[in-house]
């Protein structure tokens, strides 16, 4: 082997290192985040500033700074000290964990079936507020989710596009009566 193919696999080698790193980060920080603010102790969504992680990430840890707060711009000055939050538990603050972590073993409001594994990009199941209304993920602004979590119902993908349909066009829906259905034993 020559010193120019060595020297050829070496270089590889680090690109691969640093390609690996900044993949790695970029998987681990990228969504929104519910912390609690320091300054009021009220839930607040974040956006981490993935570019500036990104380039961190070279040196094997990322480091962190906003993006974007639901407390900005009028707080924008603030020194960021929801972060630490986001480093002691960087996956327990996604709000794609928040809502798996409330939906874990939960069943639909409507049907009673289990709400069973989360779809994050299709299918996904809704909310039954206390006030009966039923709210998709999108709708709600992240940072008001700990509040509507706390009184609400799990419902199910197909109950949701359901009752969707009832809400929207009742003149269109006929209600029958279920028909409990006995289990005969051979």
């Amino acid at each position: 082997m020559t010193m120019a193919s060595f020297g050829v696999i070496v270089a590889a080698a680090a690109v691969a290192s640093l390609v690996f790193l900044v993949a790695r980060a970029w998987l681990e920080m990228r969504g929104t985040r519910l912390v609690t603010c320091p300054d009021n102790r009220q839930p607040v969504a974040v956006e981490l500033d993935m570019r500036y992680a990104l380039a961190t990430a070279a040196g094997g840890r990322p480091e962190l700074r906003l993006r974007e707060c639901t407390r900005w711009p009028e707080r924008k000055g603030c020194g960021q000290m929801c972060l630490s939050e986001i480093e002691a538990a960087p996956h327990d603050c996604l709000v794609r964990e928040v809502l798996g972590r409330w939906y874990d073993g939960k069943s639909c409001a409507f049907c009673g079936r289990g709400i069973g594994a989360l779809s994050w990009h299709d299918h996904k199941p809704a909310l039954k507020a206390a006030d009966d209304r039923i709210w998709e993920w999108g709708e709600l602004p992240p940072e008001q989710l700990p509040a509507v979590l706390a009184g609400s119902r799990a419902v199910c993908w197909n109950c949701m596009v359901a009752e969707g349909f009832r809400r929207e066009h009742a003149d269109l829906v006929i209600e029958r009566p279920r028909v409990r259905r006995l289990h005969r034993h051979a």
